[in-house]
């Protein structure tokens, strides 16, 4: 017959230690197949116009189409189609990972200054930059 504390004493549990995972992610050690996707691929981005890097980085801030169009001064059909561009050139599937590779690689992707602020729809006029 087993007691209570028997029963409780024959069962280990074992709890992953969190804080070594996020170091083998961080060191590049760890086996899993979240570091092997394309998301974590930066070669894509070498390929990209300095307009699409201008996208991509309004992509990573969460940004629809509608205002990345409104930001950049072009039409929402152009910046569709800047999307559609920077996600094939990147060898990703979605926006979204689209988005990620901007957080991942911010470094490549941004050269300081190259998303203008408030500027109007369609306009002629230079805007004035900002870094990111």
């Amino acid at each position: 017959m087993h007691t209570k504390e028997s029963r409780h004493a024959s069962v280990a549990v074992r709890v992953p230690d969190q804080h070594a995972e996020l170091d083998a992610h961080s060191a590049g050690t760890c086996d899993c197949t979240l570091l092997r996707g394309a998301v974590n691929d930066p070669r894509g981005i070498e390929t990209l116009t300095g307009r699409e890097r201008q996208v991509l980085t309004l992509l990573g801030h969460g940004m629809p189409n509608r205002l990345i169009a409104r930001r950049l001064g072009i039409v929402e059909r152009t910046a569709k189609a800047h999307v559609a561009s920077i996600v094939e050139k990147l060898g990703v599937s979605s926006r979204l990972e689209a988005a990620l590779m901007a957080h991942l690689h911010h470094p490549l992707i941004c050269t300081g200054g190259i998303v203008p602020r408030d500027t109007p729809p369609r306009a002629n006029t230079p805007a004035t930059a900002h870094g990111c």
